[in-house]
C-alpha cells in the first residue's frame, strides 16, 4: 500500500483505524487552513451564507421584540399595579408577577441566541 493512499483513505473516510483489522494508525490531525482562511471559506459557501444570515436576521427580530417588551414592562410596572390595586391585587404580588414575566422573556431570549450561536460556531 502507498503511504499517500493510506493517507488520503484515512483523510477522506474520518477514522484512524483500518475497518478490517481494527489496527489504529498513529496518525496526527493538521488543519488544512488558518483560523481565518477556514473561516473565509467556510462563508462563501452558498449554503453556509443564506442560514448565517437567515439566523442573524433572526436574531435581530428577536431582539428588537425583547427589547420592546422589556421595555413596556419596566416602564408599565407603575401602571400595572396601580390597576392591580383596583383589582384587589396587592403591589407585592404584581410586582412579582411582573417580574417572573420579565425573566421568562429574558431567558427565553437567552437560551435562543445561544443556541443561535451554537448552531452557527
Amino acid at each position: 500500500m502507498h503511504l499517500t493512499c493510506l493517507e488520503r483513505w484515512l483523510n477522506q473516510s474520518g477514522r484512524t483505524y483500518c475497518e478490517l483489522c481494527q489496527f489504529r494508525f498513529n496518525a496526527v490531525q493538521t488543519p488544512r487552513y488558518r483560523l481565518i482562511r477556514s473561516m473565509r471559506l467556510w462563508y462563501c459557501h452558498p449554503r453556509h451564507r443564506r442560514q448565517l444570515l437567515a439566523d442573524a436576521l433572526i436574531a435581530v427580530i428577536l431582539t428588537c421584540v425583547t427589547l420592546g417588551l422589556v421595555s413596556i414592562i419596566i416602564l408599565g410596572m407603575p401602571y400595572f399595579v396601580l390597576e392591580g390595586a383596583k383589582l384587589g391585587i396587592s403591589a407585592e404580588c404584581t410586582q412579582f408577577t411582573i417580574s417572573f414575566f420579565l425573566a421568562v422573556i429574558t431567558s427565553g431570549y437567552i437560551v435562543t441566541m445561544y443556541l443561535l450561536i451554537k448552531d452557527q460556531v
